[in-house]
């Protein structure tokens, strides 16, 4: 192998370990949220479905989040029906938790509210 060969290979592999690093760096100064909410988006990003689906159920950890709710109600238009049928599970838990909360005539305290 010719040192202009080998010199070429080590630059290229000191750069690429350069630009690792700097990532890294970067990553671990930005706000943990979100770093957080940033792999979130990018698992809702993901070209496999199931990857998406993962993601979509994950939104569940997030009740009562209004980002989570747009991330879910972005899933519930996903192409794929496994994306789909995870949203509209996301959005049955909620509509759940809501009814849970609902007044003694089984209104909920928002519709109350709104009609008062």
């Amino acid at each position: 192998m010719s040192f202009g060969w080998r010199a070429t290979s080590l630059l290229i592999i000191f750069l690429l370990s350069a630009t690792s690093t700097f990532t890294f760096a970067e990553e671990a100064r930005q706000d943990p949220h979100e770093q957080a909410w940033q792999i979130l988006r990018k698992g809702l990003e993901e070209k496999k479905a199931p990857e998406r689906a993962v993601a979509v159920q994950a939104l569940s950890l997030l009740p009562d989040n209004r980002r989570a709710t747009t991330f879910a109600i972005t899933a519930l238009h996903d192409k794929n029906a496994e994306v789909r049928t995870a949203a509209a599970v996301l959005s049955s838990g909620a509509a759940e938790r809501s009814r849970s909360r609902a007044g003694p005539s089984g209104v909920s305290c928002v519709a109350m509210r709104v009609t008062s």
